[in-house]
């Protein structure tokens, strides 16, 4: 009886609680890097706007799946980056750098 009861408990309180802590309150910026600063990195997005973001000690830099640092990351590479609620990089996920156009 105490176990349907517990059950019931999760399915009617936790599991909606869990939903609402995860609803649309994550976002990305996509693009591709422009600048490096101590701080904060400016990214290109696909549609022309260029994003300031910036990053802490808790930020976490992957790339090709592994732990990465700052170093890792370079002007031009593609990045995606995942920001906390206060619009900080929690995680930046580094990609393939495009290489400068030759003039």
């Amino acid at each position: 009886m105490f176990k349907r009861i517990a059950g019931m408990f999760i399915l009617i309180v936790a599991v909606p609680m869990l939903m609402l802590a995860h609803s649309g309150s994550h976002k990305k910026v996509m693009g591709t890097v422009s600048q490096i600063e101590a701080s904060k990195i400016h990214i290109k997005t696909k549609d022309g706007q260029d994003s300031h973001v910036p990053f802490t000690a808790k930020t976490a830099f992957l790339k090709n799946g592994k732990k990465a640092a700052l170093k890792d990351l370079t002007v031009g590479s593609r990045v995606v980056v995942d920001l906390t609620s206060k619009g900080a990089a929690e995680k930046i996920t580094i990609g393939k750098t495009e290489k400068a156009p030759k003039h």
